[in-house]
């Protein structure tokens, strides 16, 4: 059940960065994760965790997500492999003529559906709503823009209409930089802050806890064409006046193109 729920919720970012009105925006505090160069037509993201307590950073599988895109970059199909690389869950994602998303259904390793999200539209707001296989509501979500067209806030909650959680993005010449992340209770549960370079390319991502400590860094870094290829995640640790970056995740990114595509 908590993968379905955590895969329920990848589903949810993604609709949250599709548009805000008609326009496509970047709105997950990983902006660089969301951009897509352009004539790709399949992105793999395989993460590894590293293994604490072993000098030689040694790693697991955590995961694997294979993305599937149509000539126009929209995503239409969505798959996530486990850490034995078995394939769990499919998303088919489907658009209407003008390319907003219609819904995603989402079916299990046994092609037995799970859930279907819903969007609906209205001006500068959007609710999204998950059903299961038996179309219970289970959980909806309200994201709403700025006079920009950028994502402000997104609103969660549960089948009883419940608020679970909240999303506050700022913006510096219209590059996300901080996103406040709130729990049940609206207090803020974690703060992240994102730098860029004189690319406009995310290059890191800070997160800081409830109190406003420091506790994980993630780095990024591109290869030609501006393409991401790598995210290094690590563990901030004080102890005895001194501070220690410890490996925590590595993410690792390929692409394959469309054919005649400009790389």
């Amino acid at each position: 059940m908590k993968n379905i729920i955590f895969w329920s919720c990848l589903v949810l970012i993604y609709f949250c960065c599709i548009s805000c009105g008609n326009q496509h925006v970047i709105n997950t505090f990983d902006k660089a994760d969301e951009l897509i160069p352009k004539g790709v037509k399949t992105k793999i993201e395989i993460r590894y965790n590293f293994i604490v307590n072993t000098s030689e950073n040694k790693k697991s599988l955590e995961h694997k997500y294979i993305y599937q895109y149509d000539h126009n970059g929209r995503n239409i199909k969505f798959l996530w492999y486990d850490n034995r690389n078995e394939l769990k869950y499919t998303t088919l994602y489907n658009y209407d003529k003008s390319g907003k998303m219609i819904d995603s259904n989402t079916y299990d390793s046994n092609n037995k559906l799970i859930f279907r999200s819903i969007p609906r539209y209205n001006h500068d707001n959007r609710e999204i709503y998950q059903y299961d296989a038996n179309g219970n509501l289970f959980t909806k979500q309200i994201s709403k823009c700025n006079s920009r067209g950028l994502v402000s806030e997104v609103l969660n909650y549960d089948a009883k209409n419940k608020l679970t959680s909240k999303f506050l993005y700022r913006y510096d010449n219209n590059s996300l930089c901080q996103t406040d992340v709130y729990n049940y209770n609206l207090d803020i549960h974690l703060k992240l802050i994102s730098k860029d370079d004189n690319k406009n390319r995310l290059i890191e991502l800070d997160t800081y806890n409830t109190n406003n400590e420091l506790e994980e860094k993630t780095f990024y870094k591109y290869g030609s064409g501006d393409i991401l290829r790598e995210k290094l995640s690590y563990t901030i640790k004080k102890a005895n006046g001194k501070t220690q970056e410890i490996p925590k995740s590595q993410i690792i990114y390929e692409y394959e193109f469309f054919p005649n595509a400009k790389k």
